[in-house]
């Protein structure tokens, strides 16, 4: 198989894996990583950060997935600066 074809396919099965390992229903947003303990068992980092939505600005993901509107709207409500000046907080 050429390079030109194996290629999309391994993209492709990185964004599924991505985003079904990476996407916690029960916070509606992307986990930020994921540690690996010694026994194998993995602990989600939750922390809300402008960056959960870098996928969708490098095109990884559609901007119409669900998973990336929730992750967008939890960095919005959790991160939005309620002051004169707005912005967003890092």
């Amino acid at each position: 198989m050429t390079d030109h074809v194996v290629r999309p396919a391994v993209e492709a099965g990185r964004r599924v894996a991505a985003l079904e390992h990476l996407y916690s229903e029960e916070h509606g947003a992307v986990i930020r990583t994921l540690e690996v303990r010694p026994d194998g068992s993995l602990v989600p980092d939750l922390t809300i950060d402008a960056s959960l939505i870098r996928a969708l600005a490098v095109g990884r993901v559609a901007a119409d997935d669900p998973r990336i509107a929730a992750t967008t709207e939890a960095v919005r409500d959790r991160l939005w600066v309620k002051t004169a000046v707005g912005g967003l907080a890092r």
